[in-house]
This record gives C-alpha cells, structure tokens and sequence, in this order.
C-alpha cells in the first residue's frame, strides 16, 4: 500500500510538470517556429518540361484575309503537366500594318490593296510564333500557322472621270476626250506582263439620241498607264460627228455609258454621259441647169427663160434668194423671181427657192454680156440667228439669134427625056426631131433627184 502511493505522487508530479509548458511551436519547423511568410520561401526546383507540353492553338485554326478588309486570328496556348500555367505568346513575324495585342493574344490586319499580285486569286503565308513559359527553367516553343490573303471576290474596276470631255459639240467637228479608270488588278505578275481593263460603250438610248454611233475608243487595247499611280489608266475616245447629220432638232442631245472590266471579267458599275450636239446649217446649194460646163448663151430679138434651184442640201434650213441685180433696168423687159416651195429633193417642211429669169433681149443690143448678182441665205427652222449666206454672179452670153434663111427660088430642072423610065426625085427634106416636153410636176430644167451642178 505503501509503495502504492509514492507511485501515485510521482505520477501526479509528472503531469503538474508537463501543465507548465509554455511553448506551443515545440518540435515545428524552423520556418513556423521563426514565422517566416510563404513568399519568402525560396520554391522548390521544378524539373524542365518538354516542349510537348506547351499546346499553341489559333481561332481560326488557318487565318483568311481580304485585300482591304479588317481581319482577325486569336493566339492561346496550354502548359501540360508542367507545374506552372504561365506563359506568353511573341510573333516574330508581325505583317506591315499589323497590331497584336500580346495580352490577349488577338492579331489585328488589313490587308493592303494589290498585295495579290498578277493572275493569282490569294497567296498563302505564315505566321512564326514563339510560347515560352514564365518560370525556369523556361520552355519555349516555336510554331507555324497558316494563313491565307485574298483579292475580293468582286472587286471592280471604277470609272473614276472623264478629262477634257466635251458637254457640246458643233456638227461636222471631231474631238477627243480621256476616260479614267482605276483597276487594283491591272498590274505586273511575276512575268512583267501587264494586263490593263478594257473599256466598253453601253446603249443607253435606242433611238437617234444613242450617242454610240459617234465614239470609238482609241487603241483599245493599250491604253496609257498612268505616271504617278500605276492603278490608274488613261483611256483616249474619238469623238466623230463628221459624215452625221441631225435633222431632227437643231441640238440634240446624245446618252451613253461606259463599264470598265478587269482582266478578271469584274465588270465595273455603269458610269452615265450625255453630250450635245449644236446643228448647225450648212451652206446652201444651187442647182444650175447646166450639167458640165457653166455657161449660158442667151439670145438677142428672143425671149429668154433660165431658172435654178437654191436649196439646203440637209433639209435643215429655210432657202431663199434675192436678186441684187434690179431686173426691172436691164434692157429690154425682165422679170426676175423666186417662188419658195418644199425642197427640191423632198416635200418635208424645209423650204427651198426655185427662181426664174425671163428676158425679153431686144435685137439690137450692143452688150454681148451681162452680169446678175443675188443673196442665197439659208436659215435655221428653229434658230433665225443660224444662217449661212452666198453671195453669187451669174454671166449671161448674148448671141444674135439666129435667122432662117429661105433656099432661093431656083427654076425647076428640065424635064427628063422621054425615054427616060427613072427620073431623078428632089432631095427629100429632113426636118429636126421636135423637143421632148419636160416631164409633167418640174418646175426646172434640171431634175432634183441628184446633185448635179456645181455649188458656187
């Protein structure tokens, strides 16, 4: 019992020893017990990864762009099994024009224009990346992606102006204006070839203000280049009214388009032109009776008739005549006039002149010639300030008229002898064959079907 309780004190001893402990940390780390921070802590050695382990990815995997137009890829990669997730993304090869926003991993590009160069649609590149991870060891990783720059699908030329091209133009007159056209296509390949747009007129009228008839494109197929943009051509067009004439209104006002197309078959939008052409009256034309030589005997003791035409050879004017000379003082008795009828060529509104001189010469005459002087002036239907005017001479020949002389009254042959069975006739006399009448409705002794006489 004795030994049972000094076992007891002991005991309890023991444990009032070990209640007065006052050291919490006893038996931790250095670091806890010391109460250095986490961060403090030097990390402990990481193995190097292999570059298989850090994954580069693109949305979209391969990278399309279009020649002017706003483009995007996106660059994000993964650290597999690595013991760290941190790492960036570097491209080497950043394109002219380009913004890349490392931070987020978006490359931004506008392609420019013409960069797809000759007969090719697209050309294919690259981008070089390079992923590296932010702690070491540092892994790194180079990496391609594809990606691909087109030419618009429907990129078209652009009639881009007109240079020097006139709003009006005189009838009968010859121009030449520019048009421009601006073609991206229109550029040297690998071969040094180059492949200019063509140029094509459009009907936009169908009726006689289609202005078609009159434009013609000089070398069509060379046309000039420009110095200061090579995208820029210079297209020369004929502008012919000469061997046209508008009878119809005195100006007349003509439609057309133009289209560009590239060498592609991209046909450009409708570029819309008008001009006017001024008509103007031409100069008047007289029709003289004679056919070849221009001569006129007019005979003394006799009364005389010549008449002309004068006429506008288009149908665009009004024709008239007036004698300078005052008939009415020549000797003897004339009578010189004009009548204004239709046209000698047609029967339309334009009205021409026939004009008469009828000339009773007296016989005794001295004069062997005379001159007439008139005014031919032929106005516009529409526009009385439009005119052209002649001022002509006529020379007459006066000759003698000619005289019948009656065969003398010789006494008649003797009679024959009897014997005679075949007597000698008189000559049988030959009469001229008579004037033909001029056909019936002409009013002048040259038909007006043709132009023959001279135009003075």
């Amino acid at each position: 019992m004795k030994w049972f309780i000094v076992l007891l004190s002991c005991f309890l001893l023991a444990c009032e020893k070990d209640s007065f402990k006052q050291d919490p940390l006893e038996g931790q780390p250095d670091r806890i017990r010391n109460g250095d921070s986490p961060d403090n802590r030097k990390p402990e050695p990481r193995p190097a990864c292999p570059q298989q382990s850090l994954i580069i990815e693109s949305v979209p995997r391969v990278g399309m762009f279009e020649e002017g137009e706003l483009g995007t890829i996106t660059f994000s990669g993964r650290v597999l099994k690595c013991g760290t997730d941190e790492y960036e993304i570097d491209v080497l090869n950043l394109p002219e024009g380009a913004i890349y926003d490392k931070q987020k991993g978006v490359l931004e590009y506008t392609p420019p224009f013409a960069l797809v160069q000759g007969s090719d649609y697209y050309i294919e590149s690259y981008f070089d990346l390079r992923m590296k991870t932010l702690s070491k060891p540092v892994v790194v990783k180079e990496q391609r992606v594809v990606y691909f720059v087109r030419r618009p699908g429907g990129r078209k030329p652009v009639v881009e102006s007109f240079k020097k091209f006139p709003s009006e133009i005189f009838e009968g007159k010859n121009t030449q204006f520019e048009i421009l056209v601006k073609d991206e296509d229109a550029i040297r390949n690998a071969n040094g070839a180059v492949k200019p747009p063509r140029l094509n007129f459009v009907t936009t009228q169908q009726d006689e203000r289609n202005a078609l008839p009159y434009l013609s494109v000089y070398k069509p197929q060379d046309p000039i280049q420009d110095f200061n943009d090579k995208n820029l051509w210079h297209f020369v067009v004929n502008l012919r009214t000469e061997g046209f004439e508008n009878t119809v209104n005195r100006n007349l006002t003509v439609k057309f388009g133009v289209v560009a197309i590239s060498q592609f078959g991209v046909i450009s939008d409708l570029f819309e032109e008008q001009f006017t052409i001024l008509n103007r009256v031409k100069t008047p034309y007289v029709s003289w009776p004679e056919v070849k030589v221009i001569k006129t005997e007019l005979s003394k003791g006799a009364n005389n008739l010549f008449s002309f035409w004068a006429v506008d050879p288009f149908k665009e004017g009004s024709t008239r005549v007036e004698f300078e000379t005052d008939c009415s003082l020549l000797k003897g008795k004339a009578i010189c006039k004009c009548v204004y009828d239709g046209n000698g060529w047609s029967y339309s509104l334009e009205n021409g002149s026939y004009c008469t001189i009828e000339w009773d010469i007296p016989a005794n005459m001295i004069e062997d010639r005379q001159d007439i002087y008139f005014k031919v002036k032929n106005t516009n239907l529409r526009d009385s300030d439009d005119y052209k005017e002649l001022h002509l001479t006529r020379t007459f020949f006066l000759k003698k008229a000619k005289v019948d002389v009656e065969p003398p009254n010789d006494p008649l042959p003797p009679d024959p002898p009897p014997e005679s069975s075949n007597p000698t006739p008189n000559p049988p006399t030959v009469e001229p064959p008579p004037e033909e009448p001029p056909p019936e409705g002409t009013k002048g002794p040259t038909p007006f079907n043709n132009f023959n006489g001279v135009n003075l």
